[in-house]
């Protein structure tokens, strides 16, 4: 009796932590049906956990990116997990959003694989911060490459890290 409460505190304790987390957490079969749908991905994607489970997997990727999911089951069915494939997703409105997703087989008590479970996460956010970035940093290497003034950036045992075309031109160098 103390095993199986213990069993059972355990098991209630993992529910919570699921139905608790911002991420997107979901079960499919191998047949790609959904068998459970935690709050966070009613969240992330707008579907309710009765409009989900017992429906394709299929209905959040986005056309073009299928095949992905099949190669998800097959590296599943051979007992291998996928960790933080970064991909699209659809969300209810038809929202495209960047995704990480993780997933694991589902196996019973035999160690038979019956499924997948899926941790998803949102990176959208991330992934625009990374492009303001790349686009910052772009525009900052333009402008220097650009000056009519010679700049030089280097280490502090004097090792050039970088010098604009200006100032190549003005030490009678070449870039390199």
């Amino acid at each position: 009796i103390t095993r199986r409460k213990h069993a059972e505190a355990t098991s209630s304790l993992l529910a919570a932590i699921v139905e608790s987390s911002d991420d997107a957490i979901y079960a499919k079969d191998l047949n790609g049906l959904i068998t459970s749908w935690n709050k966070g991905a009613e969240k992330i994607f707008g579907y309710t956990a009765g409009e989900m489970i017992g429906t394709s997997i299929l209905r959040l990727i986005p056309a073009g990116r299928q095949d992905e999911e099949h190669q998800i089951i097959n590296q599943i069915q051979l007992g291998e997990s996928l960790a933080h494939l970064e991909t699209l997703r659809q969300t209810k409105d038809g929202r495209i959003i960047d995704v990480s997703v993780t997933a694991s087989p589902i196996k019973d008590a035999g160690g038979k694989i019956t499924g997948v479970s899926k941790v998803l996460r949102n990176i959208s956010e991330r992934k625009l911060a990374e492009a303001a970035l790349q686009q910052s940093e772009k525009k900052f290497r333009d402008l220097i490459e650009n000056l009519q003034i010679g700049v030089v950036a280097h280490d502090p045992d004097t090792a050039i890290q970088f010098s604009n075309p200006m100032a190549a031109q003005l030490l009678g160098l070449t870039p390199d």
